[in-house]
């Protein structure tokens, strides 16, 4: 038995025992007019009114910079990011290596082009995929910091870095599909 149970147990007569309250003089206090509650001033307008308090310059901040994300929100197309990097070129940064990343570019648009990669499953190169994608998102952040760090001799090494990396990954996804092509055909040769 805890204490509280206790404590009722041994005081159960005094908490039983009522006591008589005078009802004449209960109802002349309520009837006294000091004790009612006051009613609410009656509107004025509609009731749609809007009080204004002392922080109404607060509330007009928050609202326009609501009203600005609102906005924002709108006029930004689902699933773009914002890239601050997307319309940038590495030659108005480095003209030095211009070149040298335009031949990587045309190199890798062969090598997709030849590999046809929007016609391939997949499925079948998740793995090889995967490291595109990410390659891919890396070199997007990549280019999102080029305005920041464009005087960084290692930033001109990671981009060309990435180059050779894509390059070694298309390499590597002309192989596999060379080997399911050659598995294809010994499959066929051996239904013959």
């Amino acid at each position: 038995m805890d204490q509280l149970e206790k404590k009722i147990r041994e005081n159960q007569a005094e908490l039983d025992r009522i006591e008589s309250v005078d009802a004449d003089a209960l109802w002349q206090k309520i009837q006294q007019p000091e004790a009612r509650i006051r009613p609410l001033p009656a509107r004025s307008g509609s009731g749609w009114q809007l009080q204004v308090g002392r922080n109404w310059q607060l509330t007009a901040a928050a609202a326009v910079l609501l009203l600005i994300g609102v906005s924002i929100w709108l006029i930004q197309p689902p699933g773009q990011e914002s890239m601050a990097g997307a319309n940038l070129s590495v030659e108005d940064y480095y003209p030095e290596i211009a070149d040298e990343e335009m031949a990587f570019r045309r190199t890798i648009a062969r090598k997709e082009a030849e590999l046809n990669l929007d016609g391939l499953n997949r499925q079948e190169f998740i793995d090889i995929f995967n490291e595109l994608d990410e390659l891919e998102k890396i070199h997007r952040r990549q280019m999102q910091d080029l305005p920041e760090v464009f005087d960084n001799d290692e930033w001109v090494s990671t981009l060309m870095r990435y180059y050779e990396q894509k390059l070694r990954i298309l390499e590597r996804l002309s192989r596999e599909i060379d080997k399911q092509k050659q598995v294809e055909e010994r499959s066929r040769a051996r239904s013959i």
